[in-house]
């Protein structure tokens, strides 16, 4: 074994190709590992790939410069509707002082009556549609613009459901005015005021004089605070359902804001019979054709919220 030690530049040159088989094995496994890899890579975005190309749309410029105009669309027509819905073009300027609040609201009054007699309604002998409190005075000064709001809305739903010719108008019932510091902490002022409640909802009004006001089940109304506010009415009658159907068409397309919360179907009780013609000797009684579906009536219950966006501006201060 001293051959090294006889010829040290022959050992050196197989020392040094031992080496370079060692670096070039452990070359070629390093190699082999990334191509592998690589190849794991190419197979990923193959499937990627072919993924895509099954999406629809297709993910092409041309789809992508519709879609981002269906978004920009969908944007301005989201911004159109907000602002319709906060503005209120359609609610006048309020009364300045009680004395006129209570002539428009008589003449409120007058004019419902009289579309009800064009439509061929039946109301009750003394119908104030809600506004009975004020039979004899107006508003307080503080619930003057609640007030004219309150009769706006419901002006504006009684010519929807008179249109609709039913059968008799039941009630018309609203919430309790509020001022704006009521409104602001409006869950509170229900609440308290729903210990004077009666077992049905109901508040009564004057001596003698129906209800004006209900208190509304809390889930049915809009849970958005800061962002909007509404106030909710209640409209009872009876008739048929082609008389709702329409009623509620007519509301679809109302320009104020108003949403549909509830529907409360009650069929009427059917009539008693009528009595059977006895035949006479040699003759027989004519038999009236008996229809497949029979039109009875019901008494609905609509209950509608009216929402009254806030200011963006206040929205955004309002938000956790």
């Amino acid at each position: 074994m001293d051959w090294p030690k006889k010829n040290p530049r022959f050992a050196a040159i197989l020392l040094a190709s031992a080496a370079a088989c060692a670096l070039q094995g452990w070359l070629i496994h390093t190699t082999h590992e990334r191509a592998r890899r690589a190849a794991v890579q190419v197979e990923a975005k193959r499937a990627e790939r072919d993924w895509l190309a099954r999406q629809s749309p297709a993910l092409s410029e041309e789809n992508a410069r519709a879609i981002a105009a269906e978004v920009a669309a969908a944007a301005q027509r989201a911004a159109e509707f907000r602002a319709a819905i906060a503005g209120q073009a359609w609610l006048s300027a309020p009364p300045e002082r009680p004395v006129d609040g209570y002539f428009a609201l008589a003449s409120f009054t007058e004019t419902m009556r009289a579309l009800a007699v064009r439509a061929r309604v039946a109301l009750r002998t003394e119908e104030r549609f809600g506004f009975a409190t004020y039979a004899n005075e107006g508003p307080e000064a503080d619930l003057l613009g609640p007030v004219h709001r309150q009769r706006v809305v419901m002006q504006h739903l009684l010519e929807a459901l008179f249109e609709a010719h039913p059968k008799s108008l039941v009630a018309a019932v609203r919430e309790r005015p509020l001022t704006a510091a009521q409104r602001a902490g409006r869950r509170a002022a229900i609440s308290a005021a729903a210990a004077d409640a009666t077992s049905n909802g109901n508040l009564s009004g004057a001596a003698g004089q129906p209800a004006d006001f209900f208190e509304p089940d809390s889930r049915l109304r809009l849970d958005a605070r800061g962002v909007a506010d509404g106030e909710l009415f209640r409209v009872e009658f009876t008739g048929q359902t082609q008389a709702l159907r329409a009623f509620l068409n007519s509301l679809a397309a109302s320009p104020l804001p108003l949403f549909v919360r509830a529907v409360e179907v009650e069929p009427e009780m059917p009539g008693a019979s009528a009595p059977v013609a006895t035949a006479s000797a040699g003759t027989l009684a004519p038999i009236a054709p008996v229809p497949l579906v029979t039109q009875n009536s019901s008494t609905f219950a609509v209950v509608i919220e009216c929402i009254e966006v806030a200011p963006a501006a206040a929205a955004v201060a309002s938000s956790p």
